[in-house]
């Protein structure tokens, strides 16, 4: 039976503010943590990018000209189902509980200004002590134009490879193989998200069985990984 191998396309993440100069800003830390963007400025654009491109996360200001922050992120919920929607605001902390942010069921808020570690923190993101490329181009760096080529292209192959194997798994044997694999991949790219899934490795062996989320941060980390391969190299 032929496989039809798929490239894994980053996730993607909407941002919803009517200034231009904070849009620009968060997309580019965005895009540095190894994103897809859509930035709307208004609630008609994001309910729009939110029909076509299906994002998997959205920060919202509460305040725009139209419209209304709570709101827009209860229609994201309706239009994109399973997407986590985050407010970000200038006056922070933001109640999320009370009733007029309630009905937006949102996971999370941060304060403007938006930085790298704030915006790490509130997606679940590993914290980095060096660049967001961390070790990887360091490594990449070390080898010779024609190998590194090579390498970038192995990388990205074995990713797909083991995104195949695990949309196909059933067991915990295929689990933990799909997991040990990718710890491999993990430390040869020298990325510092083999440290997640070496927990992850160890649960596993201990009989744990995977939970939804624990995939969800899998498939995570090998989106973003390969979103910071090919970055570097384009």
């Amino acid at each position: 039976m032929q496989v039809v191998k798929h490239q894994f396309s980053p996730a993607k993440i909407l941002v919803v503010d009517d200034s231009e100069a904070c849009l620009l800003l968060v997309k580019a830390l965005l895009e540095k943590l190894g994103y897809e963007c859509f930035c709307a400025s208004t609630f008609l654009q994001a309910c729009e990018y939110a029909s076509e491109h299906k994002p998997q996360r959205a920060l919202i200001d509460l305040v725009m000209p139209e419209g209304n922050g709570a709101i827009l992120s209860a229609e994201l919920h309706r239009r994109c189902p399973g997407i986590h929607t985050f407010v970000i605001s200038a006056d922070y902390p933001v109640d999320l509980t009370s009733s007029s942010n309630a009905c937006g069921r949102f996971s999370g808020a941060i304060g403007k200004p938006v930085s790298l570690t704030g915006l790490r923190d509130l997606l679940g993101l590993p914290a980095r002590q060096e660049s967001p490329v961390d070790g990887l181009s360091m490594r990449l760096e070390s080898l010779p134009q024609p190998q590194r080529a090579m390498f970038v292209q192995a990388l990205l192959q074995d990713l797909d490879d083991v995104s195949i194997l695990l949309s196909h798994a059933g067991s915990l044997t295929q689990y933990l193989y799909c997991v040990h694999r990718l710890v491999g991949i993990f430390a040869a790219a020298a990325v510092e998200e083999r440290h997640d899934i070496q927990l992850l490795e160890h649960k596993l062996k201990q009989g744990d069985a995977l939970a939804p989320q624990q995939m969800t941060q899998i498939l995570e980390h090998i989106r973003c990984v390969s979103s910071r391969i090919r970055h570097y190299v384009e």
